[in-house]
């Protein structure tokens, strides 16, 4: 939604990777139709995010190595907070928004 307001939807798309189950990619696309049904035609599946990276895009995402590896290809990356990750937290979603907005307003000024 963030991104939505900023950018609008027309800007915005779901990159997600695969894993290696057989499922991964026709599960992830019906959670998306279930969930996102509006972005239910816009979701890029691709394991190198970074191909996707330009000077004008953002990518939102919980992983170190892509968000270190899009902004090493040119474009904005947020690295989500998750205990899993280099952050060693998780904010409520809430403190996560208001994170990424600020974080976004810091990019587009």
């Amino acid at each position: 939604k963030v991104c939505i307001d900023f950018f609008g939807k027309d800007h915005c798309y779901i990159a997600t990777s695969p894993t290696l189950n057989i499922g991964c990619a026709s599960g992830k696309k019906a959670w998306i139709k279930k969930y996102y049904p509006d972005f239910y035609e816009k979701v890029i599946i691709i394991k190198e995010k970074y191909l996707l990276a330009r000077p004008n895009t953002l990518l939102v995402d919980d992983s170190d190595a892509k968000v270190g590896d899009f902004r090493l290809a040119g474009g904005y990356a947020y690295l989500v907070n998750r205990p899993w990750n280099s952050t060693k937290t998780s904010f409520s979603k809430e403190i996560e928004i208001e994170r990424l907005t600020q974080f976004i307003w810091g990019i587009t000024k």
